[in-house]
């Protein structure tokens, strides 16, 4: 027997015949009474295996099975273990949402392991803005389901994730959801940051670059990058890359402020800058102050992308050997 066999609860055997009528029983039928076999279980005491339970739920979820039958689900599917850490008596415990380099949920330090695929999701929405609409999220998370029905879905859902993250994490308003005042997320934090760095720049009466590095700190990679489909996803993408973009390419060109090269190269990794010019920019600046590793590899970036772009590899060539010489001269002194 193996290990999915022995989780599955002992039931008496049934063929496709066994409706009472004589007819064969639909996928729903056979949804609702596996749905109802974990019921009965779960009311007895027995011990319930947490895959074959998210199997059966998430069958009896799609094929729509009776209102209900769907109240049970709450009672029987496993709660995702909440972080040790967790302190019970906090109503609202602090949360943070991350959705820029993919998608993370911590409470008090601690990430949130094995959350249920639609908690993330729902998560990832509303922690992409500062309000979204009910339809749009039930539009994002199921498109081709009733409005009752994603109504109705979507309550759970809440629900679930209230049980995880905190009852004040999700406010809802109306139509109208948001984040709680004690959850974070590092989207809002980016753009905040990234929107006081840019006044500066167009003020033009303070250096900005500081500014500039404590947003860019905050700009964890791509937006929600497991999620190439949702179009309001891509749109929002696009627009906090180039933000990122924008910002990473002021502080290079800025000769007021100059951040370590050995972090500009690793921002524009994790940025994914696409101009060779600027990994020049960064490989001078290393070679200048005597980093002959980090100049190398921004050289290397620079001649890769130079290539990608159909631009003459002799460019990067002469300002490898440009380099190569401001570092001879750096340590000959």
């Amino acid at each position: 027997m193996t290990n999915a066999d022995s989780c599955r609860p002992n039931r008496p055997a049934t063929t496709d015949e066994g409706r009472p009528d004589g007819s064969c029983r639909t996928p729903v039928d056979k949804a609702a009474e596996s749905l109802g076999h974990l019921v009965v279980q779960h009311r007895r005491g027995d011990a319930l295996c947490p895959e074959h339970i998210a199997a059966v739920v998430e069958a009896a979820c799609e094929l729509e099975v009776h209102p209900v039958l769907e109240r049970f689900v709450e009672r029987v599917e496993p709660e995702p273990e909440a972080p040790a850490t967790m302190i019970e008596a906090c109503e609202v415990p602090e949360v943070v949402v991350h959705v820029l380099g993919g998608f993370e949920c911590r409470v008090h330090g601690v990430a949130i392991e094995k959350l249920p695929s639609t908690v993330v999701a729902l998560l990832s929405i509303v922690a992409s803005h500062d309000t979204v609409a009910v339809e749009v999220v039930i539009d994002a998370l199921w498109p081709d389901v009733s409005e009752e029905v994603g109504r109705r879905r979507l309550r759970n859902v809440i629900s679930r994730a209230r049980k995880v993250v905190g009852s004040g994490a999700i406010i809802r308003t109306n139509d109208w959801l948001q984040l709680g005042a004690d959850v974070a997320s590092d989207r809002r934090e980016f753009q905040e940051r990234a929107a006081d760095a840019a006044a500066v720049l167009r003020s033009g009466k303070e250096p900005a670059g500081p500014l500039i590095v404590d947003a860019l700190d905050h700009y964890g990679g791509p937006f929600l990058p497991g999620r190439p489909y949702w179009e309001w996803a891509s749109t929002l993408r696009i627009e906090l890359h180039s933000t990122a973009v924008g910002l990473f390419d002021a502080l290079l060109r800025d000769q007021a402020y100059r951040p370590a090269a050995a972090w500009s190269l690793e921002t524009a990794a994790r940025i994914s800058i696409q101009d060779p010019a600027l990994y020049v920019l960064i490989a001078a600046d290393a070679a200048v102050h005597a980093a002959p590793a980090t100049a190398r590899a921004a050289i290397s970036a620079a001649e890769v992308l130079s290539a990608d772009l159909g631009v003459a590899l002799e460019v990067c060539s002469q300002l490898s050997a440009s380099i190569e010489a401001l570092e001879r001269s750096t340590f000959d002194r």
